[in-house]
């Protein structure tokens, strides 16, 4: 019966194209649509404020996912009471995704708001305040989501979550902001798809509290159900992190924050960055909590890298820490305890930033557009 989420195999585009570094060098020069989910890819040259505007668009990213819900009102049964056992849990979120990702965000905010100073930094961001109100109309508590992922694709992007909400009425109150309403559904999965405003929408509950969303081709959301209802991916298409380096895997498991770029990047050929990345075949950045006063931010490079590669990559690092970017974040303080590792199979660039700075920056830069999405209209 699941595999009537996905009938016929589904033959799309491979958009097998790559990506930027960090998100916070390269901004794209023109983009089809805009929508809360935007991750600037490529185009021109990097400027500390091209970088503020990528940033702002990560922050708005996370909110509107976590907001998924915020579609209605909440009713006394959005929460489930119990938590059986999810019959599809044997796929994590992140391998749910198909091919073709330029730039993933993973984020487990029940991880990260049990240790200080993430908590503080988040606390920063979504007061208790702003989080209650954001509960009381949707069902779903920012702090106890689990698991988040958000990937970007040429078309749309697809996210998937899980919380400790009852998935199936988060879809239903979804729908009833589409219109119109294109698909009503109950088998295998609790569907909805339609329109709301001037972006099509797809929603699917897999399981008692984990939730897929996606926006642009149909083919994303039935791709995905299709490879965790069969158990394999329909023909030609294959995970997004298949082949991830181990390396690259290990840093996005096991941090409560992380950005993946999980294919080799496409950067304008002129630049240093692009020579000295020309072999790197995946990024990852993550923030952890470094003690109760410090976050340390690790950026791990897979691939091969010229003999010369540390000295490019601390004179890139400090171009971005004295940028209007870093004076924001206070990231030049961190060049003092900026360390650098070079081994066979890449690179790992980590910096210490104090949480105070860290935490002044992010409510600079985000919590105007994070409180705006979370309140909603």
């Amino acid at each position: 019966m699941a595999e009537a989420c996905c009938e016929t195999e589904l033959e799309t585009e491979q958009n097998a194209r790559s990506t930027n570094v960090a998100g916070a060098v390269w901004v794209r020069a023109s983009r089809v649509r805009r929508s809360p989910f935007d991750f600037p890819t490529a185009g021109v040259c990097w400027t500390s404020r091209a970088a503020l505007r990528v940033c702002r668009a990560r922050a708005a990213c996370l909110a509107f996912a976590l907001a998924g819900g915020a579609c209605g009102h909440a009713s006394s049964g959005a929460r489930a009471p119990q938590r059986p056992q999810e019959p599809y849990a044997a796929v994590p979120l992140l391998d749910r995704l198909p091919d073709g990702a330029h730039v993933v965000l993973i984020a487990r905010p029940l991880k990260a708001w049990r240790v200080e100073p993430l908590r503080t930094a988040l606390d920063a961001l979504l007061p208790p305040a702003t989080r209650a109100a954001f509960e009381g109309r949707t069902g779903i508590d920012p702090a106890r989501l689990e698991a988040l992922v958000v990937a970007e694709y040429q078309q749309g992007w697809l996210s998937w979550m899980r919380g400790p909400w009852r998935a199936e009425h988060l879809v239903e109150v979804a729908g009833r902001r589409m219109t119109p309403l294109e698909i009503r559904a109950s088998r295998p999965y609790v569907r909805r798809g339609g329109w709301i405003g001037a972006q099509r929408y797809e929603w699917a509950a897999v399981g008692p509290h984990t939730v897929a969303v996606s926006s642009g081709p149909i083919e994303l959301l039935a791709t995905s159900l299709a490879r965790v209802g069969r158990g394999r991916w329909p023909s030609g298409r294959r995970s997004a992190v298949e082949g991830l380096p181990r390396g690259i895997r290990e840093a996005v498991d096991e941090a409560p924050l992380a950005l993946l770029w999980p294919g080799r990047l496409a950067l304008p050929p002129e630049t240093d960055s692009a020579l000295l990345l020309a072999r790197v075949d995946a990024v990852a950045l993550t923030a952890m909590a470094h003690g109760r006063d410090a976050i340390a931010l690790t950026l791990t490079l897979a691939g091969e890298l010229p003999p010369d590669a540390a000295s490019h990559l601390r004179a890139f690092v400090t171009s971005i820490a004295r940028s209007e970017l870093g004076a924001v974040l206070g990231l030049a303080a961190g060049l003092e305890r900026l360390s650098i590792e070079l081994d066979d199979d890449g690179a790992r660039v980590r910096m210490l930033v104090r949480a105070a700075d860290a935490i002044y920056g992010l409510r600079v830069l985000f919590s105007g557009s994070l409180r705006e999405l979370v309140e909603g209209p």
